[in-house]
């Protein structure tokens, strides 16, 4: 197959692009002036004096290293946002735990109450015990299975 000077330059640049891109330097790209005087690319040499071209992509204005700095700040950004997440993950289980721990504490205190087999007290604020009549455990009862409806159900 033969190419024009112009085809063959399009396809000698997408060959140094394509190995420009791919980098690995595992095909070399090798180039050649035929008796007419056109410029060919290939992947083998045609004879043994042609040698293989050498690529090296520069850096382009140090953007290498803004890219690395922007990478780095948002692996600090996900990390920081990834760890408030945790805590918040873990106080909302606490609290949970907390709800339930109180939920418990109220329904025991309302079956104690309901089941009337025990003698019912408080502590005054002289920390002496003050027992509760019928009247006043009922009173009790009614408190602890409204303030049972209202923060467990």
């Amino acid at each position: 197959m033969t190419f024009s000077a112009s085809q063959s330059l399009v396809w000698g640049t997408v060959l140094l692009c394509s190995q420009a891109l791919a980098g690995d330097g595992s095909t070399p790209v090798y180039q050649w002036v035929d008796k007419q005087g056109q410029v060919h690319f290939g992947d083998k040499p045609v004879d043994g004096s042609v040698r293989p071209l050498e690529f090296q992509v520069p850096p382009v204005n140090g953007a290498g290293s803004e890219n690395q700095a922007a990478q780095q700040r948002l692996l600090q950004v996900m990390t920081a946002e990834r760890q408030q997440k945790k805590q918040a993950k873990e106080q909302a289980r606490a609290q949970r735990v907390e709800q339930q721990r109180h939920c418990d504490e109220l329904a025991e205190q309302l079956n104690d109450l309901q089941d009337g087999h025990f003698v019912y007290y408080r502590e005054n604020a002289a920390g002496e015990r003050e027992y509760l009549d019928d009247e006043a455990r009922s009173r009790r009862e009614d408190e602890y299975r409204i303030l049972f409806q209202r923060e467990c159900s």
